[in-house]
């Protein structure tokens, strides 16, 4: 019999990563107000998780494979609801920045191990049906986060739903702890090309973050030690035993297309998403909550598509070369 609680914990758990993503979307004119928030740190609350999810994906995948998937998984989880309490309890806009960048570090535990744990507990046509939930979670978070933050807006104002997202990550990390642990890889953990990697996405994002508002000295700088420091991951990677990130699998055609496709849905669709409740709250005034039901355009649709993709004919199925 195929268990349900892990897959349950698994899916859910990747809602609350990306709802948590999304949850300011149509809060952030009210986060503006309550804060006094200035441009750049408008700019930098809606960057500061993807920000945070971006540098921790490859060390959290890491991280699950030297120690175990569990151990990240339920970390990452456990991260999401302190930052998520500290998020909730922002007095400022840094303090807020600072807690969705360490929001987006525990989502990236729980993105980079759940998908794992999935393959690990499932086998067969019971895997497939577990990927697909654990996708249709993808869009459901996507979907979720701004309209609970819309409904609460009125209730308890922006801080409420970071608070639910605390109390929901806690359980969800109780929950954690009935999933079955992976077998530790017998490598370290590659030190020198995590502190490389983390040094170098942080400064690069910043820079593209700070570049909004002009080619400044500060920008040049973030984009200098970027490149230093990336540069010194690729060199750390090709040495090391247990590496991050193997880089020779961008010689293969199919991983770099794969790659380079998700890029695109990241940097196409995701950043547009991120700006369409502002723009349609602020420019064609609608209110938070029809401005949250409008995303349900794209988000909703990734969810009936990941639960239906498994019932179309097997000749439309992706062939391995």
């Amino acid at each position: 019999m195929v268990p349900r609680l892990p897959l349950m914990v698994i899916c859910l758990s990747t809602l609350l990563a990306l709802a948590t993503f999304s949850a300011p979307l149509t809060a952030l004119e009210t986060m503006t107000v309550s804060l006094s928030l200035t441009e750049g740190e408008q700019a930098w609350v809606m960057s500061a998780m993807p920000l945070g999810a971006a540098v921790g994906l490859l060390i959290a995948g890491a991280l699950g494979d030297t120690y175990g998937r569990r151990k990240a998984f339920a970390g990452g989880l456990w991260v999401t609801a302190v930052f998520s309490l500290v998020a909730a309890q922002s007095q400022n806009g840094p303090m807020l920045i600072m807690a969705r960048i360490a929001q987006g570090l525990g989502s990236a535990g729980i993105m980079a191990c759940g998908l794992g744990l999935v393959g690990q507990i499932y086998t067969g046509a019971a895997r497939e049906r577990a990927a697909a939930g654990w996708a249709a979670g993808l869009g459901a978070g996507v979907s979720l986060g701004p309209i609970l933050t819309a409904v609460l807006l009125p209730l308890g104002g922006w801080q409420l739903a970071h608070l639910l997202l605390a109390l929901a990550a806690t359980v969800l990390g109780w929950a954690a702890r009935r999933l079955p642990e992976s077998v530790p890889l017998p490598h370290r953990l590659d030190l020198a090309g995590s502190l490389a990697l983390l040094v170098g996405l942080s400064s690069l994002l910043a820079a593209l973050i700070e570049v909004r508002f002009g080619l400044t000295g500060l920008v040049a700088v973030l984009l200098g030690i970027s490149i230093v420091a990336l540069v010194l991951f690729v060199r750390v990677e090709r040495r090391v035993a247990n590496p991050i990130l193997r880089v020779d699998l961008f010689q293969r055609v199919a991983f770099s297309g794969a790659t380079l496709a998700a890029f695109a849905s990241g940097a196409g669709v995701l950043s547009l998403m991120s700006l369409v409740p502002t723009i349609l709250e602020r420019g064609a005034g609608l209110s938070p909550i029809a401005s949250a039901v409008i995303l349900l355009a794209w988000s909703g649709v990734t969810v009936l598509s990941a639960l239906g993709a498994r019932y179309l004919p097997s000749r439309l199925a992706p062939r391995l070369g």
